[in-house]
């Protein structure tokens, strides 16, 4: 989960990554377009696509203030924040 925070006019671009993205704008207008779609979205909306295709987020008026989940299937993780436990004798 990030506290995103997109610039007045800046963008944010991605090719495309795991999982699925949702995005919430708690202030300001925010563009987001997936692959060829476009939306606007202000406070309170809400957009969640799957991250896989190319997308963008533009800040259309004033600095854009979103909260930004990304989620991932478990065999997804980009990382991981433990390392992994060694499995006990007879664990395959």
């Amino acid at each position: 989960m990030y506290d995103q925070q997109v610039r007045a006019g800046a963008r944010q671009d991605s090719l495309g990554h795991v999982g699925t993205e949702h995005t919430i704008v708690q202030a300001g207008r925010l563009g987001v377009r997936v692959d060829d779609r476009e939306v606007e979205l202000g406070p309170g909306d809400y957009v969640g696509f799957d991250a896989r295709l190319p997308h963008r987020y533009t800040a259309l008026e004033g600095v854009v203030r979103s909260v930004l989940l990304l989620q991932y299937r478990s065999d997804q993780r980009l990382h991981s924040s433990r390392p992994h436990a060694p499995s006990a004798p007879g664990e395959g």
